[in-house]
């Protein structure tokens, strides 16, 4: 295959991920209390919801949201959202592992990540990207989370 061709499949497939993982007007894909998932099966979840705005504070429709994590954060979904015509987004964490819960509060902090997929072309990455770090609150499965509130203020170039 040539180069060209493999760079257009993976921008088709970037693209198609963010379309598939949840409609551009979902605020909270999955509202409502932690599956029990089956396959690998899960240990809990969390909600991560916000809004993006440019840089005059005003909504952006159609930025790509989702989650990046730290090293050593193994067994996490990574889940796209696209903001709705208000710049809102929402998308679930969902934990695949069974690491026990301590005496605290069960967190991760997770980089949430937004990025203009208009302002990206074929082998280069979106220019309008930026990330906010914050901590989720792991809810245990048949527990409703408390969702993490971000906002993502993007540049334009």
């Amino acid at each position: 295959m040539s180069r060209h061709f493999v760079r257009i499949l993976a921008a088709i497939s970037v693209i198609g991920m963010s379309g598939a993982c949840g409609s551009p007007t979902d605020v909270r894909p999955e509202s409502g209390a932690c599956p029990q998932t089956r396959g690998f099966g899960s240990s809990g979840c969390a909600d991560v919801e916000g809004v993006v705005l440019d840089q005059n504070g005003e909504p952006w429709s159609g930025i790509i949201v989702g989650p990046r994590y730290l090293a050593g954060h193994a067994g996490f979904s990574t889940s796209y959202s696209t903001t709705d015509a208000d710049g809102r987004f929402g998308f679930r964490i969902t934990r695949y592992t069974s690491e026990p819960i301590g005496a605290g509060p069960d967190t991760i902090s997770v980089f949430v990540h937004a990025a203009d997929p208009r302002s990206a072309r074929v082998g280069v990455p979106a220019a309008v990207r930026d990330s906010v770090l914050g901590q989720a609150t792991i809810a245990r499965v048949g527990s409703i989370p408390v969702p993490l509130e971000v906002t993502i203020q993007l540049q334009a170039p």
